[in-house]
C-alpha cells in the first residue's frame, strides 16, 4: 500500500526541486545563446513595423519564439541554442514568407534580413507542420495550446483549467483567476453569460479534442466587455487554415474506477482563394459517480444545537453534442463576409441517493433521513453569427457582426424523503418534484475600427445588446402519485437587461517602449418581474447604471533581455439573473434560499507590474480591490431556520506574486511550472456580523515533456493549490499528478496517446465553513483517476497557409444564469 505521509513527503521534495530549479537553470541558461537578429521590409526596401516574425525549429517544425518587428522594422531572437532554425514573417497585405535554413553553432550573433511580397503574387509553398508550446506566458494573457498537451488527451475544458497557472475550480461551482472570482467566459469570440455554476456545466460539456486554445486574459484591453472581475476565459475551438481539403479525426476511450467513457470528435475544412467551408462536430458518452460527505450542526425549531451527518452517492449518465459550421467568402482582395453556427447539446441522467443522521449528541442518532432524486436535465446553447471584414495594406480595418445566441434548459427531479427514528423505525414520509425551464435570448450588435495613427494604432467601437431570461419553476408535493402544485414555491422570474457600450483605444510601439490605453463606457439598464401563486408579485429589479472602465498597457524595453510591463484595469461582475429573483426556495425543513433583488454589482481595479527575462522567466506582482464585494451570506430566521442569500459588503483586498518559467534543459526536454503566492483579505458587514477574514496561500503548477526517439514522446505534470479563502468558507489543499506518453505514425498522419490522470487518486473537494449560525464541512470525490486511450488522424493537404482569424463579436450573456 501506498503510505500518504511518503507521499506528501517526495511532493514536497519535488515542489521544493521545482522552485529551487527557477534560479539555478535560469542563471545557467541566461549565460550563453546566439542571438539573431534582422529587418524586414517591404520590396522597396521601406520597413515594416508591427510584424509577426517566429522562430521556427527545422527538426520538427516547432515554434520556437515570437516577436513583433519594431517601427524601424527589426527584430531579434536571443538565447539561441546550437541547433537549425527557419524563420516564418506574417503581415496583412503580404506572402508568408519564409527564410532558408540557419544552422547555429558557436556564433554568438546571426543576421537574417527577409523581404516580403505583396499578395498578388505567387510564391512557393512550404510544407511545414507545426507545433507550439504547451503554455505562452505574456504580461496580460497566458495561452494554453491544447492540442500540444498530451496530457489534455479525453479530458474537458473544465478539467485543463484547472491544472492551468492562476486558475483554481471550487467545488465546480465557479472559477478564480489568480484569487478572483467573477470570471467571464468567451467561445469563439462569444460571451457566455451564465451563472458560475451553469459555466463550469458547459466547460465540462466541451471537450479538449474540440479545442485548439485556450486564453486566459488578465488585462483585457477595451475592445473586450468590462464584465467579468477576474479577466477572461477565452476558449477557441479548432479551426483548419490550410489550402484544400483536410480535415483529423480523434476518438478517445477512458477507464475510471465505476464507469468507462468515450469521445469523438472529427474536423473537416475547404478553402481556396475565394471560400473557406469549415466545421468540426464532438460527441461524448460516460457514466460518471461523485461521494459527498457533508456534515452541518444549527440549533432547529425545537431550540435545540443539532447535528446533521449526510452521505451522499451521485451516478449520472452523460451525453454531449459539440458542433461548429462556417463559411468565409472572400469577397475581394480586401474584404470577406462570414457566417458562423455553432452549438452545445447535453442531456444528463442523474441518480442520487443519501443517508443522513440527525441528532443532538454526536455519535448518538436520534433520527435519519433516506432520500433519493432523480433528475433528467436537458440543455441546449445555440450560437449563429454574421460578420463583415475590410482590411488593407495601409492598417485600416472594419469588422462588423451580428449574434444571436439562445440558452434553453430543461430540468425535472422527483425527490422521495424518508424519515426513521433512533432505532431505524419508519416515522413518515414525503415525497417532492419540480419543473424547471429557463429560456434565455440574447442579441447582440458590433462594430470595430481600426487605423494608422501618429506611428500607432487608433481603434473605436460600440456594441448593443439585450438578454432576455424567463426562469419558470414549478414545485410540486407528490400524495398517492398526484402532483399538486405548491403556491407558496411556484414562480416565474422574468428579467429584461439592456447594455450599450462604446470604446477608444491606441496602441503605439518604439525601440524601447510600447502602449496601449483605452477607455471604455457602459450604460446597462435591467428590469425584473417576479410572477407567483403567492402574494409575492410585481418589478422586483429597477436599475440603470453608466461605468467607465479606462485601461492601460505600458512596456519597457531597457535591453534585448528584459521587458517590464505596468498594468491597470477597472472591471464590472454584475450578478446572476436568480441571485436578483426574490422568491424563496426551500432546501430543506431547515434551510432555504432566496435572491437578493437590490443586489450591486461588484467592481474591481486591478495594478499589475510583470518582469520577462529573456522569454524564459515571468515574474509580476498585482493588486486589486473588488468594492461592493458579492458573498453568498447565511442567516438565522425564526425558528431555528437558516436562509443563504446573496449581498454586497465593503470589499475584497487580493495580492499576487506570480513566477513563471519556462526553458528547455536539453535539446529533447521542454519544461514549464508556475507560483502563485496570495493574501486575500474580505472586509465589511454581513447582517448583524461583521466578516473580517484574511488568508495567505500558494498553487503551483509544472510540466514536464519529453521528446524521444522513433516518433515517441512524453508528459508528467503536476499541480498543487493550498487552502484558500472563499469567503467565509477555508477551502482544503488539493493536489494532482498525470502522466502521457504518445507516438506519431502513419508518417507522423496519426498519433497515438496513453494517459494517466490524478496517478495518485488525490484530487478532491473539500471545506470547512462557520460563520452565521452555521457550521459545516463537506467534502466531494469525483472519478477524477482515469486511463485513457486516444487516436488522432489527419488527412488531406497539410501545406500551411494563415486562416483568417476573426472575433465574432457577439461576446454577450452567458456567465449570469444560475439553476437551483
Amino acid at each position: 500500500m501506498i503510505n500518504s505521509k511518503t507521499i506528501r513527503q517526495d511532493i514536497k521534495n519535488y515542489v521544493a526541486l521545482i522552485i529551487l530549479s527557477f534560479f539555478i537553470t535560469g542563471n545557467l541558461y541566461g549565460q550563453s545563446g546566439t542571438t539573431i537578429t534582422g529587418r524586414v521590409t517591404d520590396s522597396l526596401q521601406i520597413p515594416l513595423e508591427f510584424v509577426t516574425v517566429a522562430l521556427l525549429s527545422t527538426t520538427d517544425s516547432s515554434i520556437v519564439k515570437s516577436t513583433i518587428t519594431n517601427v524601424e522594422g527589426n527584430f531579434s531572437f536571443n538565447n539561441c541554442v546550437n541547433s537549425k532554425y527557419t524563420i516564418v514573417v506574417s503581415a496583412m497585405g503580404f506572402k508568408k514568407t519564409y527564410s532558408n535554413e540557419l544552422i547555429i553553432s558557436s556564433q554568438s550573433k546571426v543576421i537574417c534580413n527577409i523581404s516580403l511580397i505583396p499578395e498578388g503574387r505567387l510564391i512557393k509553398e512550404v510544407v511545414i507542420v507545426g507545433k507550439q508550446p504547451v503554455i505562452e506566458m505574456k504580461a496580460d494573457k497566458t495561452i494554453i495550446n491544447v492540442s500540444s498537451n498530451i496530457n489534455a488527451t479525453g479530458t474537458n475544458a473544465l478539467e485543463i483549467l484547472r491544472k492551468s497557472p492562476g486558475i483554481r475550480v471550487m467545488n465546480e461551482d465557479g472559477i478564480q483567476i489568480n484569487g478572483k472570482n467573477g470570471m467571464l467566459l468567451y467561445l469563439d469570440g462569444n460571451q457566455v453569460n451564465l451563472s458560475a455554476k451553469e459555466q463550469t456545466e458547459l466547460l465540462k460539456n466541451i471537450q479538449s479534442s474540440n479545442i485548439g486554445t485556450i486564453e486566459i486574459i488578465t488585462n483585457p484591453s477595451s475592445r473586450y466587455d468590462a464584465a467579468g472581475n477576474a479577466g477572461i476565459i477565452h476558449i477557441r475551438t479548432k479551426k483548419n487554415g490550410n489550402n484544400g481539403f483536410n480535415g483529423n479525426l480523434t476518438t478517445t476511450g477512458a477507464l475510471s474506477n465505476y464507469n468507462p467513457k468515450y469521445d469523438a470528435a472529427a474536423a473537416l475544412n475547404y478553402r481556396n482563394k475565394g471560400i473557406n467551408i469549415y466545421g468540426n462536430y464532438g460527441y461524448y458518452t460516460g457514466k460518471n459517480q461523485n461521494k459527498t460527505t457533508y456534515f452541518r450542526k444549527q440549533v432547529t425549531p425545537d431550540g435545540l444545537l443539532t447535528n446533521f451527518d449526510q452521505y451522499f452517492t451521485n451516478n449520472s449518465d452523460n451525453k454531449n453534442n459539440n458542433f461548429k459550421a462556417g463559411l468565409d467568402l472572400i469577397i475581394s482582395p480586401l474584404s470577406s463576409f462570414g457566417i458562423i453556427v455553432d452549438g452545445n447539446l447535453a442531456k444528463r441522467n442523474a441518480i442520487s441517493n443519501s443517508n443522513t443522521l440527525i441528532s443532538h449528541t454526536p455519535g448518538l442518532t436520534d433520527s435519519s433521513l433516506v432520500a433519493s432524486n432523480n433528475q433528467n436535465r436537458t440543455s441546449n446553447i445555440l450560437s449563429y453569427n454574421t460578420n463583415y471584414r475590410y482590411a488593407d495594406s495601409t492598417g485600416k480595418e472594419f469588422t462588423i457582426n451580428g449574434n444571436y445566441l439562445t440558452f434553453k434548459l430543461r430540468d425535472g427531479s422527483y425527490q422521495p424523503n424518508t424519515y426513521y427514528n433512533g432505532n431505524s423505525q419508519f416515522l413518515h414520509s414525503n415525497i417532492y418534484a419540480n419543473n424547471a425551464a429557463t429560456d434565455i435570448g440574447i442579441i447582440s450588435l458590433k462594430s470595430d475600427y481600426q487605423q494608422k495613427l501618429w506611428n500607432g494604432v487608433f481603434s473605436a467601437g460600440a456594441k448593443w445588446m439585450r438578454t432576455q431570461a424567463d426562469n419558470d419553476f414549478i414545485f410540486y408535493n407528490v400524495i398517492n402519485d398526484n402532483y399538486i402544485p405548491d403556491q407558496g414555491k411556484t414562480n416565474r422570474f422574468l428579467y429584461k437587461e439592456y447594455v450599450t457600450a462604446a470604446y477608444i483605444d491606441y496602441h503605439i510601439k518604439n525601440k524601447k517602449w510600447e502602449l496601449q490605453t483605452g477607455l471604455r463606457a457602459e450604460q446597462t439598464i435591467a428590469r425584473g418581474n417576479l410572477k407567483s401563486l403567492s402574494e409575492n408579485q410585481g418589478e422586483v429589479v429597477n436599475n440603470s447604471y453608466l461605468n467607465l472602465f479606462p485601461n492601460i498597457i505600458f512596456t519597457y524595453y531597457p535591453n534585448t533581455n528584459n521587458t517590464v510591463t505596468l498594468l491597470y484595469n477597472k472591471r464590472i461582475d454584475r450578478p446572476a439573473y436568480q441571485d436578483l429573483n426574490p422568491f424563496v426556495y426551500v432546501q430543506d425543513e431547515y434551510s432555504f434560499l432566496k435572491g437578493n433583488p437590490f443586489l450591486l454589482p461588484q467592481v474591481t481595479e486591478t495594478y499589475k507590474i510583470a518582469h520577462i527575462f529573456k522569454q524564459m522567466l515571468t515574474t509580476s506582482f498585482s493588486y486589486s480591490e473588488t468594492k461592493d464585494y458579492i458573498v453568498s451570506y447565511r442567516d438565522t430566521i425564526m425558528g431555528g431556520r437558516t436562509y443563504q442569500t446573496n449581498i454586497n459588503i465593503d470589499n475584497q483586498r487580493n495580492y499576487n506574486l506570480s513566477v513563471f518559467l519556462q526553458l528547455s534543459p536539453k535539446t529533447w526536454w521542454d519544461f514549464n511550472s508556475s507560483l502563485n503566492a496570495f493574501h486575500q483579505t474580505v472586509n465589511g458587514k454581513a447582517g448583524n456580523t461583521r466578516l473580517n477574514m484574511s488568508q495567505n496561500s500558494w498553487s503551483f503548477t509544472g510540466s514536464n515533456n519529453f521528446r524521444l526517439p522513433d516518433n515517441w514522446s512524453a508528459e508528467i505534470s503536476f499541480y498543487y493549490n493550498s487552502k484558500y479563502l472563499d469567503a467565509p468558507a477555508i477551502v482544503n489543499s488539493q493536489w494532482s499528478t498525470d502522466l502521457g506518453i504518445q507516438k506519431k505514425i502513419l508518417k507522423s498522419s496519426g498519433t497515438i496517446r496513453l494517459t494517466v490522470s490524478d496517478l495518485f487518486n488525490t484530487l478532491d473537494f473539500s471545506l470547512k465553513r462557520d460563520f452565521g449560525g452555521l457550521f459545516y464541512t463537506n467534502r466531494i470525490k469525483w472519478e477524477t483517476q482515469q486511463i485513457k486511450l486516444s487516436f488522432n488522424y489527419r488527412f488531406g493537404n497539410k501545406k500551411i497557409k494563415g486562416p483568417k482569424e476573426f472575433e465574432t463579436g457577439v461576446k454577450d450573456e452567458k456567465k449570469r444564469m444560475k439553476q437551483r
